[in-house]
């Protein structure tokens, strides 16, 4: 009696292993009795994936990695074993065995990459292999190109400033050159207004005598051109004319003023007609008889 029930324990404590192995193979995804193909990947750095990883095609999964260990003679690599469970999945000689990233947690599998050959791998063949870096490797190398565009727009960014520094540079010294020009030009034409205002003012307070003067003009014409002096009182007139255009112009805000003043050869020949009308004046004063005497008298 007592041996049976220890057998009944027995029995069920190895029907317990044997569930408990069963559920924990199934949930790992390994298969109790597995049969399949066994085949092989030399890799030098298999990053993280083990015994039981996946191995997958076309997104599904169709084995698992057996065995992960390091090849005697092979200077570090690493053999990867692995099962393809499927019998009806073909395997051409140069299908690729890529270790890469199952999930965003970075979990390792095996993907497998068919070639175009017609010709099939045996069971117990190694495949070419190769490995993918996981999702943060590949999402930064996607991102390098986008630093470096951010670099380039940086720098073209920093470029434009030192451009548009040196422009507002220029322009702060070219307006520091106008304003010296400016106030440079602005002496000269308050000099030359004061000479015109000087002129008026003596035209205007010989005006009376100047006056009597063109009025005998007629009369002593004669006497004049043989004096030689028709040719002075004409260029006298002339020159009137042309300084009292020269004044309207300036009061209605004509360029005159700005060629008097950078146009030296005119300003001389103006102030020398100043010069010439003052002695002429002056001359009439001291000796009116030069000017005036053979026509008065001859009149009478």
């Amino acid at each position: 009696m007592e041996i049976r029930r220890e057998v009944k324990v027995g029995a069920v404590a190895l029907v317990t292993v044997i569930i408990v192995y069963i559920s924990l193979n199934y949930l790992k995804g390994n298969q109790l009795f597995e049969r399949g193909r066994t085949y092989y990947a030399l890799y030098d750095d298999v990053e993280g994936l083990t015994a039981d990883s996946k191995v997958l095609l076309n997104g599904l999964r169709v084995g698992r990695v057996k065995d992960v260990n390091f090849m005697s003679g092979k200077h570090g690599k690493l053999l990867v074993t692995f099962v393809v469970f499927n019998d009806l999945i073909e395997i051409p000689e140069n299908t690729i065995a890529e270790i890469a990233s199952s999930d965003f947690f970075g979990s390792r599998a095996i993907y497998l990459y068919p070639g175009e050959s017609s010709d099939l791998v045996n069971e117990g063949d190694t495949l070419k292999s190769r490995i993918k870096g996981d999702m943060l490797t590949e999402l930064s190398k996607r991102f390098q190109p986008i630093e470096k565009e951010g670099v380039n727009l940086l720098s073209s960014f920093d470029s434009a400033l030192v451009v548009f520094t040196a422009a507002a540079n220029s322009i702060r010294n070219t307006s520091e050159s106008v304003n010296g020009l400016i106030v440079d030009e602005k002496s000269k034409i308050d000099e030359l207004l004061d000479n015109l205002i000087a002129i008026t003012g003596s035209l205007k307070e010989n005006n009376d005598e100047l006056s009597n003067i063109l009025t005998n003009f007629s009369d002593i014409s004669d006497t004049l051109a043989q004096a030689q002096i028709a040719e002075t009182l004409e260029n006298l007139q002339k020159t009137t004319e042309d300084l009292s255009e020269t004044l309207i112009k300036i009061n209605e805000g004509e360029g005159t003023l700005g060629l008097l003043v950078n146009d030296s050869t005119l300003y001389r020949n103006l102030e020398k007609a100043s010069k010439d009308l003052d002695h002429l004046i002056l001359d009439v004063k001291e000796n009116p008889g030069r000017y005036v005497r053979v026509s008065v008298f001859g009149k009478k």
